[in-house]
């Protein structure tokens, strides 16, 4: 992460022993343990936070989409069509009941007429 090398970990390693001395090493090492886990864990409740806040952003998106759909579907001239389309479906019942014609004229008089015997 910090791309630290073993040489540089053990100058600061002495430094941090003539400095702070043998005897309140340990006190110094779990006081920035506490720090870096506290940092840590701030880091995580930050990253935590951030894609909530693109998922609730992302969810607002698809909400807009959704209310501009239904209103583009709910315009009255739509409406309107697709009532005219269904009352015109309804006066013509036969349309849909009426037999389907042959295909060609050929096909039906292959169908009326028997082959002839050789």
């Amino acid at each position: 992460m910090f791309d630290i090398a073993w040489t540089e970990m053990l100058v600061i390693a002495i430094v941090t022993i003539v400095v702070v001395g043998p005897r309140d090493l340990p006190k110094v090492m779990k006081t920035i343990a506490s720090v870096v886990a506290k940092a840590r864990a701030f880091a995580g409740k930050f990253q935590a936070d951030m894609d909530e806040l693109a998922r609730e952003a992302e969810l607002e998106e698809l909400r807009e989409q959704a209310r501009a759909m239904h209103a583009r579907l709910t315009t009255p001239s739509l409406t309107t069509a697709l009532e005219g389309a269904v009352d015109d479906a309804a006066e013509r019942p036969d349309s849909a009941e009426a037999p389907a014609a042959p295909a060609s004229d050929e096909a039906a008089a292959a169908d009326a007429e028997p082959a002839p015997d050789p």
